[in-house]
Parts: C-alpha cells; structure tokens; sequence
C-alpha cells in the first residue's frame, strides 16, 4: 500500500490532468513566458535607411565667403538642381573649389570642368578604351555641367557612375548640374550609394525684399549707385540675368 501522503499526491495530480511536479500552464519547470528559452534574443532593431542629403537655398548662401555645410564637405558627390539661370554652374565651380590653377603631373590636384558635350565625348572615348581617361579619374574635383538625354540609355548612366564611384571611393569630389532635362538626374540619383550623394536645390530669391536685396548686391558689384536696384527688381519674368541686364542699362542712360 502506498503511504498516505503519496496517495493524496498521485490523487490531485490526475483529478487536475497534470504530472506531480508540473508547472501551471503546462510549463516545464524553468520555462520562460513566451515559450522562449532562457536567455533568448528578439529580433534585431531595423536600421534606418540611408537616403541622400537634402539642401535648398539661392546660389548667394552657397557663394560668400561663409562655410560650406558639413554635409556638402562629407560628401562627395553632389547634384545641383534648380531652374536655367539660377545660378547651378557658378555653385558647382564653387563646391568644385575653382578657381585654382592646375597642377603637373596627370591631372592630379587638377579641377576638371566638362559641359554637356565634353561629357558625352568622355563617354565616347571611355567606350573605345574601355577605360576612363586618367585625367578624369585622378581629378581633384571634377563638374559635370549638364549631362542629358540619359534616361534612355540606362548604358550610359551605369558607365557614368562608375567613374563618380570610383573617384567618391578615394575621396575625389564630383558635381553634378541639371542640364536641360530632368530625366538624367533622375536616372543618375537612382543609381548612385545614397549615403555619399548629397541633393541641392536652388532656388530664387523670395519676396519683394529678397529681389530688392539681390539688385542691391548686383549694384555693388557693378559700380553701380543702389538708386537703380528698385526698379531693376521688378523685371518680369525675374531672373539674375534679367535683373543685371536691367541695371546696365539704366546705368548707361
């Protein structure tokens, strides 16, 4: 016969369904809530993603003599958008570091300039040679004022960013211009790391007073009194061109 004590054990453990010793739940002893063991780790937080930086401004902040910001020193590889006659060219120069003069050697240290056609001679000769000039590749900075029609040729923006990747990979600094059809940089920006792009949009100055005080500027840089910059303010359409063409003329009346 079984002890007393023994009796009652085995008698409560089958009116309840459990084995002596089980833990409510139907947990075994040790168990974690959750049904994970001990210790066991969740899910590793998502990083975020990394997306190109973004800046907008008139050409004038990106001119003076104030610092460029940090994110356009880190980077680099920058696109300069914005409308024709905004002022993109002169701003690239600027991120570019010119005017410095070149250097011997071949092309190291040299700023190299390309416009539209320059670049699509550059792709040429990179497709006979199967290779990028050294000139291009050892730049110190190089500009691509306004590359274009690329979007259909998916060929072309590959063979381009390779150079601009390659040349980012040892800290050579490129400058990309929005040419005459947004589809390029579209195609271009799609292409490239994210992480060493960085997007600057120009505008045009807003408001009576920022046209005001672009004609003033304009003024002194021109010789001429700030008598004229009202009326040359209010050229329409507006444009800088618009407005130093104005002011010249009043100047020779």
């Amino acid at each position: 016969m079984l002890p007393t004590t023994r009796k009652k054990a085995v008698a409560t453990a089958v009116a309840g369904g459990k084995a002596p010793g089980a833990v409510a739940g139907g947990k075994a002893p040790g168990a974690v809530a959750g049904g994970k063991a001990p210790g066991a780790v969740g899910k590793a937080k998502r990083r975020p993603k990394v997306r190109p930086a973004l800046l907008t401004g008139t050409s004038s902040e990106y001119l003076g003599k104030r610092p460029l910001p940090r994110v356009l020193q880190g980077r680099m590889v920058t696109l300069v958008l914005g409308p024709a006659g905004v002022g993109k060219t002169t701003v690239a120069r600027r991120l570019a570091g010119l005017p410095t003069a070149p250097v011997r050697g071949r092309g190291i240290g040299e700023i190299v300039v390309l416009d539209a056609d320059a670049v699509q001679d550059a792709l040429v000769d990179r497709i006979a040679r199967r290779r990028w000039s050294e000139r291009l590749v050892d730049a110190r900075a190089l500009v691509l004022d306004g590359p274009c029609w690329m979007r259909a040729r998916p060929a072309a923006v590959a063979t381009l960013v390779e150079l601009v990747a390659a040349r980012a990979a040892t800290g050579r600094r490129t400058v990309i211009c929005q040419g005459d059809d947004e589809g390029t940089m579209d195609a271009l920006l799609a292409a490239l790391e994210p992480s060493i792009v960085a997007i600057l949009g120009l505008r045009f100055p807003k408001g009576a007073r920022g046209q005001l005080r672009f004609a003033r500027r304009a003024c002194d840089d021109l010789g001429i009194h700030r008598l004229h910059a009202k009326q040359a303010s209010v050229v329409e359409p507006w444009g800088y061109d618009a407005v130093i063409q104005q002011l010249r003329k009043r100047a020779a009346v």
